[in-house]
């Protein structure tokens, strides 16, 4: 029974690494709570799992969860504060192109319906990448979009794995509320990091593919 509960056993090691997944859950809400941060925030997110995944690859547990999501936070605000405001561009251009869709007559409503939805969901594939980019990689705004978009088209599987994973949160609030509401403190204390650790094991391998070692952000 000791060896269970001794400090470098697999139980207290998951504990560990469970209790540094819910630190960054919470240093990610509450960096959100002005929504102008969400982009720094979950730049910093992506970035904070990759160092605690590499550290734990190496079988240590060096990183300080705290200071580095703030070093993060500070580092990419600005570039990762611009990232969001253009998606946030294009979501609005999206959903103003679907509510004309909507107001034409038939036949030409599911028509151009359809015209719309294409392009939407082509940028929920590519939205997956573009953050987990951003953290890893030291590019310009516009080389981060586009070797998004490149890498989720080249890695169709892992594209949509992160686009179902990262829909669970909202999909969940709009189609079971009241389930949301009772689970609300999972998604507080831990679901988004889980979310960004799933999708940081499944990238990570991807990016090997395209980007060499000097590219890689320290």
């Amino acid at each position: 029974m000791k060896n269970v509960f001794g400090p470098d056993s697999p139980a207290m090691v998951f504990l560990r690494r469970l209790m540094s997944l819910v630190q960054l859950n919470l240093c990610w809400a509450l960096c959100c709570v002005p929504l102008v941060s969400i982009g720094a925030s979950t730049v910093s997110l992506y970035g904070t799992v990759a160092a605690l995944e590499k550290d734990w690859q190496k079988g240590e547990e060096s990183v300080e969860v705290f200071s580095c999501f703030f070093r993060l936070f500070r580092r990419e605000f600005r570039q990762s504060t611009l990232l969001m405001l253009v998606k946030l561009g294009a979501l609005a251009v999206l959903l103003a192109d679907l509510r004309i869709a909507n107001m034409v007559a038939e036949p030409l409503t599911g028509v151009l319906s359809l015209i719309c939805w294409i392009p939407a969901v082509l940028a929920a594939l590519v939205n997956g990448f573009v953050y987990p980019v951003q953290a890893k990689f030291a590019n310009t705004l516009g080389a981060t979009l586009k070797n998004a978009a490149l890498i989720a088209f080249s890695d169709p599987a892992v594209a949509i794995s992160a686009a179902v994973l990262n829909a669970i949160p909202l999909g969940l609030l709009l189609k079971r509320p009241e389930l949301f509401v009772k689970t609300s403190f999972l998604w507080l204390l831990l679901g988004v990091a889980v979310i960004a650790w799933c999708n940081w094991k499944m990238m990570d391998a991807v990016f090997q593919k395209y980007y060499t070692p000097e590219e890689v952000k320290e």
